[in-house]
């Protein structure tokens, strides 16, 4: 009688079985094309390491190192290495201050003279909310362009920091604008001091990193010997070069931690709980700062705001002379993506906020797509020294135009005109429409290269209205051109392949970025030159350009 309860019971074990199976079949689909995906972009902007973690729902699915953790010893990458958190450590500090408030032991709008009596007269107006915000108005240790004003060499007392910025003028009235400042944290990291008697990342310890389980959290420190630490490198002159020394006193509360995407793993499930602070206190971190004007910008208290495609994102760069990390959090999807990679800021210098982007659209549904919109309406005439962190790409519009005659009449004028296209000086738009109408309407472009420790393809394949979307802002900015070194041409009846060997530099700075080999299949239709697709692989040791396709002396 007992026999169909039975049946029952086993039908459901069977059940979930069927769904659990299909689940892990689904994450091994979506996790070889993680890497994919992350090899493609390692290659094309020759990034020697990535450490990755993707979260869903507090548990991590996937955790995997790329590339080398070490370029001269050759050590590969693993994800329970330590890299620099750089920004990311703000969170930990503007986390450490809600504990504060929430036990009334600091106020936000409380003006930070009362905890620095030192400050001068004209910091009357700057609160705890506006450093926690980018709102103060205060100067920053880095300069307008991104260059220490402060000796990152030197050693210093805790004092003699602060003196050093009360010293200073102010960039602009507290709140008037939004402006990204690290010194503002190193100040509320002198503030948890003050108020609680302990050295700031004692007190996280204690209270953050200690209750986590985050047992490989720790400040940086260039002296001691640290397992497990991974060296991080500049992108100078087209190659690699080691990560710039820096005084072992600089361990302020702006980004001054190590930490490997196992630990930064428990802290996105602590967000989605009351293990540290209240919900609400958390909600008040992720809610857009308002300025004088009524207007918000999207960032909170050490996490910037966005909605893509309708989906909500909380998360948070950092981008420091040697190491670029991100965290992106989809909290309404409870999947979050952890990247650190261990190259600097360069040109690029959005890195991290590319990767995460594309890998999050491989997990959600309907993410993809280049609509990026801001939490709040945001004045964008309010913002001022916002680094290129979390700056999403803008969409180009090409309009369709005919093609110049002279620019399709041979296979050397089609090619010549694809590189004067995408080429100019500082500030000079680029010629999108008219590199489009040298292409076939279906062609692609191909970035192809083999992974060097597994050998396997790294293939970025873009339209040339998705490369647009994703060089021009860059190449505007930076001046960069592209001109050809050299070409051979194969030709047969209406078809033809050009090898074209090519050099590209950035005018901003007369530094060489890149050489490499373009290339182009072409055919002719009776009328005019097409390109059908263009292939690109950068010149490197094991791999240089050939002396056919180099100027001839």
């Amino acid at each position: 009688m007992k026999l169909p309860g039975i049946v029952l019971v086993g039908s459901v074990v069977l059940g979930l079985a069927v769904t659990a199976l299909a689940q892990t079949q689904r994450d091994d689909v979506l996790s070889a094309k993680v890497d994919e995906v992350v090899r493609a972009q390692m290659h094309e902007q020759k990034i020697p390491g990535v450490s990755l973690a993707v979260v869903r729902d507090g548990k991590i699915i996937k955790a995997t190192g790329y590339g080398l953790a070490n370029v001269e010893l050759d050590v590969p990458m693993a994800p329970e290495m330590l890299l620099h958190t750089e920004s990311l450590a703000k969170a930990f500090t503007a986390t450490a201050v809600m504990m504060l408030v929430e036990e009334g032991k600091i106020g936000l709008d409380d003006k930070v003279a009362k905890y620095l009596p030192e400050a001068p007269a004209l910091w009357n107006e700057v609160t705890i909310r506006r450093l926690l915000t980018h709102t103060s108005g205060i100067r920053d240790y880095f300069g307008e362009d991104g260059d220490p004003t402060a000796d990152l060499h030197r050693g210093f007392t805790e004092d003699e920091l602060v003196r050093g910025f009360v010293a200073q003028t102010m960039r602009f009235p507290a709140g008037e604008k939004w402006s990204y400042c690290n010194a503002g944290y190193v100040i509320l990291g002198v503030v948890i001091h003050r108020v609680t008697g302990k050295f700031w990342l004692d007190f996280v310890q204690e209270r953050i990193f200690d209750p986590l389980g985050m047992t490989a959290t720790r400040i940086i420190s260039p002296d001691d010997i640290i397992k497990n630490r991974v060296s991080g490198y500049q992108m100078l002159n087209g190659g690699w070069k080691n990560e710039p020394w820096i005084s072992p006193d600089w361990k302020t509360a702006d980004g001054m931690l190590y930490t490997n995407v196992f630990d930064m793993a428990k802290w996105d499930a602590a967000l989605y709980t009351e293990k540290l602070i209240k919900r609400s206190s958390f909600e008040q971190m992720w809610t857009p700062v308002k300025l004088n004007n009524g207007t918000t910008y999207p960032y909170g208290f050490a996490w910037r705001i966005r909605e893509v495609n309708g989906h909500r994102l909380i998360q948070h760069d950092g981008v420091g002379p040697a190491f670029t990390t991100r965290i992106a959090r989809y909290v309404n999807d409870r999947l979050s993506i952890i990247v650190f990679m261990n190259l600097g800021e360069d040109e690029e210098a959005a890195m991290p906020t590319r990767l995460t982007d594309n890998l999050a659209a491989i997990y959600i549904p309907g993410l993809g797509g280049p609509a990026v919109k801001a939490a709040g309406p945001a004045n964008t005439a309010a913002v001022e020294g916002d680094s290129t962190q979390d700056r999403p790409k803008p969409h180009v519009q090409i309009p369709v135009i005919a093609a110049r005659p002279e620019d399709v009449s041979s296979p050397e004028a089609i090619v010549k005109a694809d590189y004067e296209s995408i080429s100019g000086g500082v500030g000079v738009p680029r010629q999108w429409a008219r590199d489009l109408s040298l292409y076939n309407p279906n062609a692609r472009s191909f970035s192809v290269d083999k992974d060097s420790k597994t050998g396997a393809l790294m293939i970025w394949s873009p339209t040339l209205q998705e490369y647009a979307d994703e060089a021009d802002a860059h190449f505007v900015r930076e001046g960069f051109t592209e001109h050809e070194l050299a070409h051979k041409i194969h030709r047969f009846g209406n078809v033809a392949t050009v090898f074209s060997s090519y050099e590209g530099k950035f005018t901003s700075t007369g530094k060489l970025y890149t050489r490499g080999v373009n290339t182009y299949q072409l055919y002719y239709d009776g009328k005019r030159w097409w390109i059908s697709s263009v292939t690109w692989d950068a010149e490197n040791y094991i791999s240089p350009i050939p002396p056919e396709l180099l100027p001839k002396k």
